[in-house]
């Protein structure tokens, strides 16, 4: 039988059954949560030591980096040495050839003048003052004899590319040049006949033909006083336009030219520089060969005599070509004279006939009255025609028109103008710079070699210096410090309390560059 307090002591059991299970839930879960934060707190405490130990390592790499860096710019600044030793010695050779050329020179001298003593002794005062000015310029020779060799290989470097040639090719042209240039008979300064020879390249590339008529070209530049590149012009347009091509035709051009610049008054000299206004237009009317060059030559003559200078006469022929070539159908129908060679033209070719020829019939089917021929020629043209129509017009076409070279007068034309006075001190000018190009060369490689070693030295620094403080300098905080500090390890120089890496290495940078001046360079008497 249930009493009333056994109730009781039931539910005051129950209620702390449930109150026991509660807090046992409690401390279940205080334990979860405390398990949790130490979990949470060891991953976070993970995280921060390999963070710790990343940074460590990229400090570490940096640091062998610019260990890295250093090596490279060490053996970089090494070969640098290597090189400027290098050229130190070629210098030192180079001197060394120089000062030997200048004591064979002085020797030279000296003996001359002790042979020459008695002569000069009867010299007036203004010879001695020539002799004494013909050695002070071989003296300056000399003393730009570097300055020559590094020109004129520069030049015949561009000479062989615009021609296409080997070093060797050009190196065989060089020497022809000096050897043409420095005969007895010729007597020229080697670069007139250097301009000559890339005149002719420059036009159409044919060096073979320049190294083929070097002679000719010499000898027309020492007779005629003309300027090399004229006469390459010439020669190149007289091949070109004419269909000149061998070297014996473009004597025989030449010397015909000579000849009837002698029997009239319009020079080769006078042809070097119109050359290429005339030709360009004689050669429109289609004739070729040596006959048309002769025919033009003539017609100049005439020209300059009916108008005054070479410029003018070869405005007058410009002209003359012009009007024919605009008349010709009148000059047929009217006159009853033909433009173009018929034979040619059955064959489909437009050649005319040789213009002496067409007007020496204008002139006799118009019985020289100028109001016939003044219908088919203008002004300038008309000054062409009344020197032609008179006596002595026709006279001097006839002697013009039999003239016809063998290169005999343009050989003795030259060999008279070499030997003056100033013939013999061009012949040996120019033997002074054969040799100064043979002996100096290789000083003017030493030379350039020398410059481009100091240059690469220099850029070197430049670019070290960049890098080392642009790469391994640049940051802040721990990181820049500790590689600033692994750096300046490697030198005697060390990183001073609050000093930046760009004072550091501005430091390292001037050390070293005090080193290697120390070890690479010395002052050296050269007198």
């Amino acid at each position: 039988m249930k009493t009333k307090n056994s109730d009781v002591n039931v539910k005051v059991g129950v209620d702390l059954d449930r109150k026991l299970e509660k807090k046992i839930a409690n401390v279940d879960k205080a334990l979860a949560q405390s398990r949790k934060r130490a979990a949470v707190g060891r991953k976070k405490q993970r995280k921060e030591s390999f963070e710790a130990a990343k940074g460590q390592r990229a400090e570490a790499d940096s640091a062998m980096r610019a260990a890295r860096a250093l090596q490279e710019h060490a053996a970089q600044m090494n070969k640098s040495a290597k090189a400027t030793r290098r050229y130190n010695n070629e210098t030192d050779k180079a001197i060394t050839k120089t000062k030997r050329l200048k004591r064979v020179m002085d020797k030279a001298g000296r003996a001359s003048l002790k042979q020459g003593k008695s002569a000069l002794g009867g010299l007036g005062g203004t010879a001695k003052l020539g002799l004494v000015g013909t050695a002070l310029g071989g003296a300056a020779a000399v003393g730009n004899g570097v300055g020559y060799a590094m020109n004129l290989q520069r030049r015949m470097t561009r000479l062989g590319v615009q021609a296409n040639a080997g070093p060797e090719q050009i190196n065989n042209v060089k020497n022809r040049v000096f050897s043409v240039a420095k005969r007895k008979d010729v007597a020229i300064s080697p670069d007139a006949l250097f301009s000559a020879v890339e005149k002719i390249v420059n036009k159409n590339g044919d060096l073979g033909l320049a190294n083929s008529v070097l002679l000719p070209m010499a000898q027309a530049i020492n007779s005629t006083g003309a300027r090399g590149e004229d006469i390459g012009a010439l020669v190149a347009d007289i091949r070109d336009k004419f269909g000149v091509g061998s070297s014996d035709e473009i004597v025989t051009a030449l010397d015909t030219l000579i000849l009837q610049g002698k029997s009239g008054s319009f020079t080769l000299e006078n042809l070097s520089t119109q050359g290429e206004r005339v030709t360009a237009a004689y050669a429109s009317t289609g004739r070729t060969g040596i006959n048309a060059v002769k025919e033009m030559g003539s017609l100049l003559q005439i020209a300059k005599m009916g108008t005054g200078s070479p410029e003018q006469a070869a405005t007058g022929l410009e002209s003359l070509i012009s009007d024919l070539r605009s008349n010709r159908d009148t000059i047929s129908d009217e006159f009853g004279v033909d433009v173009f060679d018929q034979t040619a033209l059955d064959e489909g070719k437009e050649i005319w006939r040789p213009i002496t020829t067409i007007l020496q019939e204008l002139l006799e089917e118009t019985d020289g009255k100028s109001s016939e021929f003044s219908k088919v020629f203008g002004n300038e043209s008309i000054r062409v025609i009344n020197a032609l129509n008179t006596a002595e017009g026709t006279k001097k076409l006839k002697e013009l028109s039999g003239i016809k070279g063998n290169g005999s007068q343009l050989a003795a034309d030259s060999t008279r103008v070499a030997g003056d006075s100033l013939g013999r001190i061009e012949v040996a000018t120019t033997k002074s710079l054969e040799v100064v190009d043979r002996k100096l060369a290789s000083s003017a490689d030493a030379v350039a070699s020398g410059a481009e070693s100091a240059a690469n030295f220099f850029v070197s620094a430049e670019t070290f210096y960049d890098e080392l403080y642009g790469r391994f300098f640049g940051g802040e905080g721990g990181g820049a410090a500790n590689n600033n500090m692994t750096v300046s390890n490697h030198y005697s120089i060390s990183q001073q309390p609050g000093e930046s890496g760009e004072v550091l290495a501005r430091n390292i940078a001037d050390e070293q560059g005090a080193v290697f001046a120390r070890n690479n360079y010395s002052l050296r008497d050269d007198d």
